[in-house]
């Protein structure tokens, strides 16, 4: 009996340990703000990040806690609504998706996803509303719904994507034309120019090499935007350390 003085919201089992989250400041015989894990006895562990605010949910994915919730400060550190915690330490680990604003209600881990759910319009700088696929490193797994298609050219795909670091640019022209390619950051900079030039009909390809005009590598969410037939088409890349 953990006897939690607060509503419970959150349960998630690892071994012989369970994580608890929700709205409790006592639980398991010892004081905890709103997030604890107990032992197979009900009592507290040593185990305390310090939610300043309600934990909606968790999930254990190897020697990580995930945890949602309200909250703006975790872990010991500074996290809006979403953190990732050391299942040893109780620390936030460096993983920070950056909510703009809202909370989070569900968490789901997959490999290198982790998909969240909640109340929010933007995650990672990248407009979201409400649900997202984050990746380990914390960036936002902006989908692709697969080619896009207008009269006279077809942006077929980016791959990889996410990339860790070339990425190969794929089109097709129905006819002859001029073809310009760049890579746009978040705030709308140039980051790389690919080409600008007169291209026969078919199928073609160009190679992002991940660096900018002054060749760094600098780990984010880019808008490859391809221009031709009087047309501007335009694919979310997520570039990885």
């Amino acid at each position: 009996n953990p006897s939690a003085n607060n509503t419970v919201n959150a349960l998630a089992v690892d071994g012989s340990t369970v994580y608890t989250g929700g709205s409790f400041t006592n639980i398991g015989g010892s004081s905890r703000s709103r997030i604890a894990a107990l032992n197979a006895t009900g009592a507290a562990t040593a185990w305390n990040p310090v939610a300043n605010s309600d934990v909606n949910v968790l999930r254990v994915n190897g020697g990580t806690v995930y945890a949602g919730g309200s909250f703006t400060a975790v872990g010991g550190t500074g996290r809006n609504w979403i953190a990732a915690l050391d299942a040893g330490t109780g620390a936030a680990t460096s993983w920070n998706p950056m909510i703009g604003t809202g909370a989070i209600y569900s968490i789901a881990v997959n490999g290198i996803h982790v998909y969240a759910g909640g109340s929010f319009s933007n995650i990672g700088g990248v407009p979201q509303r409400n649900a997202a696929c984050l990746f380990a490193s914390g960036f936002v797994g902006v989908s692709d719904p697969g080619p896009h298609v207008v009269p006279g050219i077809e942006f077929r795909r980016l791959s990889p994507n996410p990339s860790g670091g070339e990425t190969r640019i794929e089109y097709s022209l129905s006819s002859p034309g001029q073809v310009r390619i760049r890579v746009f950051d978040l705030q709308g900079r140039v980051a790389a120019r690919l080409g600008n030039a007169l291209r026969p009909a078919g199928q073609h390809a160009v190679v992002w090499s991940g660096r900018d005009g002054n060749g760094r590598v600098c780990p984010g969410v880019y808008f490859v935007c391809l221009e031709a037939a009087q047309r501007r088409l335009t694919k979310p890349l997520v570039l990885l350390p």
